[in-house]
């Protein structure tokens, strides 16, 4: 048990793992956060981001999940 914990470091934000891509190569989700080939299904947030950069991500998990928000009061409200 000790040998692995060791081995653990916490990455305080992961990003990259449900990546945005207009390809489904490429990317997990579309320019709309939506899981390619799963409709209704959305990702928002930093593992969207093809990388991070040195700073914290959240001003751009918030205008990500906004951007959401607002797409999706537009296609399923109004």
């Amino acid at each position: 048990h000790s040998g692995w914990v060791a081995n653990c470091v916490e990455k305080a934000h992961p990003s990259g793992t449900t990546r945005m891509s207009d390809d489904p190569k490429k990317g997990v989700v579309d320019r709309n956060c939506q899981v390619h080939g799963i409709n209704g299904l959305f990702v928002s947030g930093s593992s969207v981001f093809p990388t991070s950069g040195a700073a914290n991500p959240t001003l751009m998990i918030v205008s990500t999940a906004l951007r959401l928000a607002d797409w999706l009061q537009a296609r399923y409200v109004a």
